[in-house]
């Protein structure tokens, strides 16, 4: 089905919450007080911290993206790439056009970085916008404050020698060169991983979404919910990785105030909560050929309370 039987640990990068968010905080500024890079391996169930981080004045204090790189892993925050290669950080690449960065990754030779906030890709420092109206920096933006974002480009993928960009809140994919147009849904998406029978998806409201690439429609949708015994909202679904046919989730605690702003499919789940789930940021396995849940491991322990990404990790880093 999928690639990735031989992949026996993952990587996972995130943040730990340094403060409490209320139903009334509108302003998540800070709210991470340092970034996680863990390693998971998968026979034991359980997950280590293996670099912890924190950004130059006070930013950056969350890994928000994760891709394996030919000598180790790229890893950002959200204002710079980080190469990461022995359990300690390599080298740094921030650019003045670098806003709430959730994506690096090396496509086709090239360095193609997701600059969020401003709703572009900066492939080796030149703007690529992804949606219609938008206009490329023209000033410093890497500490300005760019929300809302219209499009939020949040994945990188390449298919056929293609690059593509998953766009969270338009609910689809795009190819950077204009060529492709994929619906997936009428939610927030992530991820994009190429496997052998196509490309799969993450839905934020717990739905893996595949594509075959050769007509750019959605052919099969899995339902989560249905397949675990906790009860819905399972949380903020992002991650994914699979091994044979086991898809690797990753679902983070919702915050009421993120789920009110963003998830209208948890509405009305609110009121006087601040937790819209109260089920642990973990990391949940799923059997797709037989539609059974198989294993669950938590990441509070190693650090992590928002999982942002998820890679195997075929080799130490």
């Amino acid at each position: 089905m999928a690639i990735g039987a031989h992949v026996t640990a993952l990587w996972a990068v995130g943040g730990r919450q340094g403060r409490a968010a209320s139903v009334a905080d509108r302003d998540h500024g800070g709210l991470y007080a340092e970034a996680v890079l863990a390693r998971v391996p998968l026979a034991e169930a359980s997950a280590r911290p293996v670099l912890t981080y924190r950004g130059p004045g006070g930013r950056g204090d969350c890994f928000k993206g994760v891709s394996i790189d030919v000598e180790g892993l790229l890893v950002c925050t959200e204002a710079e790439v980080l190469r990461v290669r022995g359990g300690a950080v390599q080298a740094r690449t921030s650019l003045p056009s670098f806003n709430d960065v959730h994506h690096a990754r090396q496509l086709e030779g090239s360095l193609h970085v997701a600059s969020t906030g401003c709703d572009g890709v900066v492939v080796e420092g030149r703007f690529v916008a992804v949606g219609d109206g938008v206009v490329p920096p023209s000033e410093d933006v890497r500490t300005a404050d760019l929300r809302p974002h219209r499009w939020h480009p949040n994945h990188l993928f390449g298919v056929e020698g293609r690059a593509f960009v998953t766009r969270g809140m338009a609910g689809d994919a795009v190819a950077l060169d204009g060529s492709a147009h994929w619906p997936l849904s009428d939610g927030v998406v992530h991820d994009g991983v190429v496997c052998a029978d196509g490309v799969w998806f993450t839905a934020v409201d717990g739905r893996l979404l595949r594509v075959d690439p050769g007509r750019g429609v959605v052919d099969r949708e899995v339902r989560l919910t249905e397949l675990d015994e906790r009860s819905p909202p399972l949380g903020w679904c992002r991650g994914l990785v699979f091994t044979g046919s086991v898809a690797w989730v990753g679902f983070s605690r919702l915050r009421a105030t993120a789920a009110r702003q963003r998830l209208a499919w948890v509405r009305g789940a609110l009121r006087g909560r601040q937790m819209a789930s109260s089920h642990p940021t973990r990391i949940t396995g799923y059997d797709l050929r037989t539609c059974a849940k198989v294993a669950e491991i938590e990441l509070p322990g190693a650090g992590i309370d928002a999982v942002f990404g998820l890679v195997e990790a075929t080799a130490p880093v």
